[in-house]
């Protein structure tokens, strides 16, 4: 979970954070997703090689005042299985 606050409505809030390939020897490929038009989600890289991190940038901008969740994050395939690893934007929006 990410927490955000307190925002204004209508106002964009950038972000970044960094995710790890953990794996000896296997690069996992990477797409980034948003759950609403409200964030947007971008990768520096789609291909995630073998010990190395990807700077994952979301920009936010609350739609509504009050409480607020969000869900985003990245899809990767690992081995020929993909996940999905889910990051929770919770936001009191002023």
């Amino acid at each position: 979970k990410h927490i955000l606050g307190p925002l204004e409505k209508g106002v964009t809030v950038r972000r970044s954070i960094y995710i790890w390939n953990d794996s000896p020897d296997i690069p996992i490929q990477l797409t980034p997703w948003s759950a609403c038009g409200c964030t947007q989600v971008s990768l520096d890289k789609t291909t995630l090689q073998p010990g190395k991190s990807a700077e994952l940038t979301f920009a936010y901008t609350p739609p509504s005042s009050g409480m607020d969740e969000k869900d985003f994050g990245v899809r990767f395939t690992y081995k020929g299985t993909e996940f999905k690893n889910i990051i929770t934007i919770i936001a009191k929006v002023i």
